[in-house]
């Protein structure tokens, strides 16, 4: 793909880079054939999930066997480059994320899937402002109770400082880790840091211990709703939201 402009070039990640394709659409590719195969199961789940607030596939194909590449609509911005260029969101903007990204979860509850991997960089935002949930490559199925088919094993797919507890302690792998990570890029949107450090800890070590110790640093600023919110998605497992409806329920998005 050396034939795309620096300037046509959406995203860049460890499995695979995006391109802008044309007007409408964004073309994604694979690193090298060894990553390809991700690709493929994204591309069974794009096709499965058809919302309105996950990322939309157009089409895809094999550029030469074993290497598919995938068509989907264009997204200018994930909400990382946003806050980058913008720093915090307002308020009203934070819970219409919220609420957009709520939905594709449980969108993806519905048909027994876990996203693993929720966090601001998997999050674009497409050309009418839409929030679109991608990435998929880290889903896993899940039986009826929301607990993950391959259990807690799956802690080398997503950032370490998004990890609920429990995947940390390698006790649980459900959909309610997908609620964790969710209140953590809140917190990141409405405060621009992490909700339990103010500098993030050098090592995986110091990141686990924080999170185990669980303690939320609120901004000054922040309502009490908002609080509430916090810590009702970034804490230990039992006291933690047990769906999506729980989340919606919450002061601050009510």
């Amino acid at each position: 793909m050396n034939e795309f402009p620096n300037n046509q070039v959406l995203g860049v990640g460890s499995y695979g880079h995006v391109y802008k394709f044309s007007n409408d659409w964004a073309l994604k590719v694979p690193v090298d054939i060894d990553r390809a195969q991700a690709f493929v199961k994204e591309i069974g789940l794009l096709r499965e999930l058809k919302s309105d607030f996950i990322l939309s596939l157009h089409h895809s194909f094999e550029v030469k066997p074993g290497l598919p590449v995938v068509l989907t609509e264009l997204c200018p911005l994930d909400l990382q480059r946003l806050t980058d260029y913008h720093g915090i969101l307002e308020s009203r903007a934070v819970k219409f994320v919220t609420v957009s990204v709520c939905i594709a979860l449980q969108f993806m509850r519905n048909k027994r899937l876990i996203h693993f991997d929720i966090k601001l960089n998997n999050i674009l935002i497409n050309r009418n402002g839409i929030p679109k949930v991608c990435d998929l490559g880290s889903a896993h199925r899940c039986d009826e109770s929301g607990e993950s088919s391959w259990g807690p094993r799956m802690v080398a797919y997503t950032i370490t400082k998004n990890l609920a507890p429990e995947i940390l302690m390698r006790t649980s792998a459900s959909v309610q880790a997908d609620y964790f990570a969710l209140g953590v890029m809140i917190f990141e949107l409405y405060v621009g840091r992490h909700p339990l450090w103010y500098n993030e800890p050098h090592g995986r070590a110091a990141i686990k211990v924080k999170i185990l110790a669980g303690n939320i640093l609120h901004a000054d600023y922040a309502e009490p709703a908002f609080r509430e919110f916090a810590e009702n998605l970034i804490c230990d497992k039992v006291n933690r939201v047990q769906d999506v409806n729980g989340i919606l329920c919450l002061r601050n998005l009510s």
